[in-house]
């Protein structure tokens, strides 16, 4: 059972907010629960990017506010709650918030996107640490890797992304030599944020800051991936056939250079398909459940 206490969800419509409104619901009925989205109906209609005090009458006591929105939108929202009314951030008793292990993994990226991206990944969450440990509210930013699944027709850019090549592409070339990865699906990152909820919501303990970078059970590499991908999608009969066929890297990265002139951004992401995005906490470990293999459901 869990106490009466007003849940703000914001980003509700991402696929991850969706994967967690259906964990939520499961043990939780009550009025007390608002869901946000940027686009309004079924939810509240309610733009982080440009905030207005028309939802600040529900952040009553104990609010607790969990959200999908890039985290640079909430900060957003943080900042006209201190500029409006400082004892509005008094009421908050738990915050849960998604960031990314891009943080970590383009903090050295040469490309303008991705540095900022680091940028603002950056700054948002240090100015949400230093708000949480100024008003004493829990704070756990959850970083999350590679993140795929649908859901309620929202699915994920990475992994769907890859079997919609697939289906498009019978041949694809690929690099001989890849880095680990280790990719989480919605409903685990969903029962990830639960479980922290759950934590703040039965630890007496005030003032918590907790940073949580996740992955999936599985680190594999992201050719391997790729063949998860290939064989989930053929047994599925959405694909009748895709061969894959392995080139040394300095032949692959020679072929797709040309990509470099037109966006850098794009031959980037391909340079780190080489690279180790993986080793972090498994969610297995985090919730306690039966670890689950790459893919956890068909794609």
């Amino acid at each position: 059972y869990l106490k009466m206490k007003s849940i703000h969800i914001f980003g509700i419509s991402t696929p991850v907010g969706q994967s967690f409104k259906e964990i939520l619901n499961s043990f939780y009925k009550t009025k007390n629960i608002f869901c946000y989205s940027r686009s309004g109906d079924p939810y509240i209609k309610y733009d982080l990017k440009i905030p207005n005090k028309s939802i600040i009458k529900n952040l009553q006591k104990n609010t607790i506010i969990i959200s999908f929105a890039p985290i640079w939108d909430i900060s957003n929202f943080f900042k006209y709650l201190y500029s409006f009314d400082k004892s509005i951030i008094k009421n908050i008793n738990s915050v849960i918030l998604l960031s990314s292990t891009s943080i970590l993994t383009k903090k050295f990226s040469t490309n303008k996107f991705d540095k900022d991206l680091y940028n603002k990944l950056r700054i948002s969450e240090d100015y949400i640490t230093n708000l949480s440990q100024k008003f004493k509210f829990n704070l756990s930013i959850i970083r999350p890797t590679l993140i795929y699944g649908s859901i309620n027709d929202y699915s994920d850019q990475n992994i769907t992304k890859i079997g919609k090549l697939m289906k498009i592409f019978p041949v694809i070339f690929f690099p001989k030599d890849t880095g680990l990865r280790q990719p989480i699906h919605i409903r685990q990152l969903g029962e990830v944020i639960y479980q922290i909820y759950d934590y703040f919501e039965n630890n007496k303990k005030k003032s918590q800051v907790r940073v949580i970078e996740v992955g999936g059970d599985t680190s594999l590499s992201y050719l391997d991936m790729v063949y998860a991908i290939r064989d989930n999608l053929i047994k599925t009969k959405k694909i009748s056939f895709c061969r894959i066929i392995k080139i040394p890297n300095k032949i692959f990265y020679f072929l797709t250079f040309p990509i470099f002139l037109i966006s850098p951004k794009i031959f980037e992401s391909f340079l780190r398909i080489q690279a180790n995005l993986s080793g972090f906490s498994t969610y297995s470990i985090i919730t306690n459940k039966k670890p689950l293999k790459f893919p956890v459901e068909n794609i």
